[in-house]
Formats: C-alpha cells, structure tokens, sequence
C-alpha cells in the first residue's frame, strides 16, 4: 500500500522517526496549504505536529471523534453519522458528506454468500463478530432478551473459547453456554466464512461496529443495530441507511429486541435480504469509491474556499 502511495504522489515524505517539530518545519517548508490528519487519538498518532499549526488550514479525517484541539479547524463526516444537533461534541467544524465518509473496500479473497443457516440449522443464529471488549452489558442485556424471544436461538461471538469473563457476562444476562459459540480470530478469509452461520447481526452499543458490518452486510447478514447520540453508536445506521435497511436501526432497547425478534420470525423476509445484500451493498455509496473521492474534492474544495 505504502508502494501504490508513493507511486501516486509528486512528492513523497517519510516523517517516521523524527521529532514533532522536525515534522512541522517540513511542513511549513513545503508550503502545505491544507493538512490532513488520519488518525485521531489512537496509536501512533502525530496530532502534536498540528499542535505546532504548520499549515493554515488542518483537518481531520478518519477518526470517530474530536481531537479536542483547536488547532484543528474541520472534521469529514457525514449526515447519517453526525446529524444536526451533533456540533457540540466537536472544537473541529464539521463538514458533512452526503454519503458515508467513510467508504468500504470488498476484500479480494471475499467468500461467496450462502443459503439462510437457519433453513438447514432448523434454528436462526443471531451473531457479532465485533472485538469482545464491545460488548457492554447493556448490550449484553438486550441480546439475552432477543434469544429470549427466539426459542431455540443461538449466538455466535469472536472470541477465545477460554474467555471466562465474556462467558460470566453473558450468562448474567440471561444467556447460558449452551446458547453461546465462541470462535476464536482467524484469518480473514476464514473469519469472512463465518458470517455464512449466522442469520442476524446483532451490533453493539454504545460502540457499534464498523468494519466487521461492512463486512456482514457483504456477506448477506442484516444488522440490528441501536442508533445513539454519539458517532460510534450511528455507524450502523449509517450503513444501514447505505443499503435501504434503515427500518433495522433502533432509537431504544426494546425496539432493538423487537426488530431483531421480529425479523427472526420472518425467514422468508431473511433469505430475501440475505440474497439481495451484497447487490445492494455493491451498488451503494458505501462502495463507491470514485463517488466518495468526488465528494470529498467537493468538502476540500468548500474547505478551501471557506478558509479557517
């Protein structure tokens, strides 16, 4: 990737290794119009080289979040993710895409969608195939209450057989071992496989997931999700809103259940999503890449115009 990088830039500069202030002089010696940040608050991150302000107009792009610093001046994002009313969780302006801003790449080694489990399982698997840590017991809770309401369901979750305390969660909420698969990480194309055992996605909350429902709704698997105040608790209803399946995204727990319950109870509705999904996704905004690039020259394009 850093080759193609590369490959594609008139001017290329490595900044890995040398200080914050060595990166910034570059910068101001380069005569950098708008700079651009990718990584926000997670590893590795460079946010002090904005700090130093070596451009006159930053931006960030990338992150589900604030830096918190006024130093950067904008923020990508877009409608479905940051709606009206959302501008007082950022020190950044945002600027909103008319689609997602953050688009989706099919995995080249992508498996082929399969027929519903359910039809040959004689039982709907509801799944989340999310990190672990993003189970909350809130939404631990509400997934106890789906396979309440769907006798003989079942859930799958990535984790390490072992993980005693996932396993002690879930069973507090309502969901006993025999309920519950743990499958432990893979390699992708494996772990992409998996998503052809499983019916339903269920999305956690408050942090929803990102990648991993991309890769499901690829895969043929609707999402239930919870749409919350914040960006990472909309980055399901944003995909979902992608796809034309908004009617999944709910505003509480108890429409959550009865979504997901409901859906359950409708596998000719299911296997119907599940075969139409990867055309939708395919001929959605969320991987348009060429439509994304255009709309975000456009955001530039305003970016500059607007100036600081």
């Amino acid at each position: 990737m850093t080759a193609r990088f590369r490959g594609l830039a008139d001017t290329w500069r490595d900044v890995n290794g040398i200080s914050d202030d060595e990166a910034a002089e570059m910068i101001r010696a380069d005569g950098i119009d708008i700079l651009v940040e990718l990584a926000g608050h997670m590893a590795a991150n460079r946010l002090l080289v904005l700090a130093r302000r070596p451009a006159p107009i930053q931006v960030q792009l990338g992150y589900a979040g604030t830096t918190g610093m006024t130093a950067v001046d904008y923020r990508i994002t877009d409608w479905h993710s940051d709606p009206p009313g959302t501008e007082q969780y950022y020190t950044e302006r945002l600027i909103r895409l008319p689609h997602c801003a953050w688009p989706y790449q099919p995995s080249a080694d992508s498996r082929a969608v399969g027929a519903l489990p359910a039809l040959a399982a004689g039982h709907v698997t509801f799944g989340n195939l999310n990190k672990a840590v993003k189970i909350s017991d809130g939404a631990a809770a509400v997934s106890g209450r789906v396979l309440a309401g769907v006798p003989g369901s079942r859930l799958v979750l990535l984790s390490p057989a072992d993980n005693r305390g996932l396993l002690e969660k879930m069973a507090r909420h309502g969901i006993p071992p025999d309920r519950l698969e743990l499958v432990p990480p893979r390699p992708r194309a494996e772990y992409l496989e998996l998503f052809n055992r499983i019916d339903i996605a269920l999305d956690p909350f408050p942090y929803n997931g990102d990648t991993t429902t991309c890769d499901g709704l690829w895969m043929g698997v609707p999402l239930i999700t919870l749409a919350g105040p914040s960006v990472v608790s909309r980055r399901g209803a944003c995909y979902l809103a992608g796809v034309g399946l908004s009617e999944l995204a709910a505003q509480n727990d108890e429409e959550y259940v009865a979504k997901a319950v409901g859906l359950a109870g409708d596998l000719h509705h299911l296997a119907a999503i599940r075969k139409s999904l990867r055309d939708r996704m395919g001929g959605s905004p969320i991987t348009d890449g060429r439509g994304y690039t255009a709309s975000l020259e456009a955001a530039i394009c305003e970016i500059s115009a607007t100036g600081k």
